[in-house]
């Protein structure tokens, strides 16, 4: 872990050299982190800075070794209930239900116990959310938006948290193909809006001739009043 400077690196037990996410909880500042893309050892871990700070051997705090044997781990997020939501990704060897090249969501409790998983998404159909690969959890609608790496589904779908799948939330991205600009990591960026009915403010713009984009949200900052 960097913060341009090195501080730390901490070892996951039991890892090779796939290890896939990393989510760092805004609540707790708990770090998560999943490994076993395309190896096998499918296991997520829960650490702290400290634990980075001091160059720790994390142990696995969910083995997912049962639920899938050939899939790939992913996306691992949590919600302010402590509930941790992984993604799996088949490795087309029928390794998610016989699902070739599908994808299923499984939902933990805060510790670590298996609470329920999604239904599976094995089809490229215009739909839906086969090859999900990212997983980020909004507090504030309570929601999640799973990206994946399909070239006709979802780009971005949303789940609730009992997993079911609601709908699209942004459709696949013009000319996408396989390796191509297609979803992976997926984050949410912090928002604010002013919450005074009137704002003002001043701002020097030079016109040079070309076309000039001006977004409000590099004018105004979070925090304004």
């Amino acid at each position: 872990v960097c913060t341009g400077n090195n501080v730390g690196t901490a070892s996951l037990a039991g890892s090779s050299l796939f290890d896939w996410g990393m989510y760092i909880d805004p609540r707790t500042n708990l770090i998560y982190a999943t490994s076993g893309f395309d190896d096998g050892d499918d296991a997520a871990y829960v650490l702290t800075a400290a634990d980075v700070a001091n160059n720790a051997t994390i142990q696995p705090f969910i083995d997912t070794e049962l639920p899938i044997t050939q899939g790939d781990i992913r996306g691992i997020t949590t919600d302010e209930s402590g509930n941790i939501y992984i993604v799996y990704q088949d490795d087309n060897s029928g390794g998610v239900n016989g699902a070739n090249g599908g994808s299923v969501l499984y939902k933990y409790d805060a510790q670590g116990d298996l609470v329920m998983k999604s239904e599976v998404d094995g089809t490229d159909d215009n739909k839906g959310y086969n090859e999900a690969i990212g997983i980020v959890y909004s507090e504030d609608t309570q929601l999640l938006f799973v990206s994946t790496e399909s070239t006709s589904d979802d780009c971005v779908s949303v789940f609730d948290t009992n997993l079911d799948y609601i709908g699209r939330a942004v459709p696949p991205p013009p000319g996408a193909t396989s390796g191509g600009p297609n979803a992976k990591g997926i984050a949410i960026r912090k928002e604010c809006c002013p919450t005074a009915p009137e704002l003002s403010f001043n701002e020097t713009i030079i016109y040079g001739g070309q076309p000039v984009t001006v977004k409000l949200q590099e004018i105004i900052k979070c925090g304004a009043n």
